[in-house]
């Protein structure tokens, strides 16, 4: 709580502006004091952060948004965002006028734990020691490299 008083009491907009957005917002959470859930917005063109708030409760984060004016909101023109559920819907209900998109890194990190747990789901179908089951505990690496890395000699 210290460092975020500092950083708001120093940072260029410590004062609230509801007169401007930018045009590219991007919504995440991260583990911050207490290891509670934090949200953070921030300018997906400078990576400039935009807020930061104690919580990442849904009411909170439509009664920040909801301040700005319609108007200024709807200059909004992509929200990029994570899986969360209700991202979404308040994307959409805040920012009528903007494209959602969801971010590549948990798009892939979503499709990573799935496809481990349909490799273990498979593998658990093979005896313990069997060349199938070794194939798949042992080597899951290879599943996920690139296939112009794989190596074309040795198959």
């Amino acid at each position: 709580n210290t460092v975020q008083r500092v950083l708001e009491k120093y940072s260029p907009s410590s004062f609230e502006d509801t007169d401007w957005l930018p045009e590219y917002l991007a919504f995440d959470e991260f583990r911050g004091v207490g290891r509670q859930l934090h949200f953070i917005a921030i300018d997906g063109h400078t990576h400039k952060i935009v807020k930061v708030l104690p919580t990442r409760l849904k009411k909170d984060i439509i009664n920040y948004f909801k301040r700005f004016p319609i108007t200024v909101r709807n200059k909004v023109k992509t929200v990029t965002m994570d899986l969360n559920y209700y991202y979404d819907i308040m994307a959409k209900e805040l920012f009528p006028n903007a494209q959602v998109i969801l971010d590549r890194f948990h798009i892939v990190q979503m499709l990573n734990r799935s496809f481990n747990s349909c490799r273990i789901q498979e593998m658990k179908k093979h005896k313990k020691g069997s060349w199938e089951y070794n194939l798949l505990k042992y080597y899951w690496k290879l599943y996920l490299k690139p296939f112009d890395d794989l190596e074309k000699v040795k198959p």
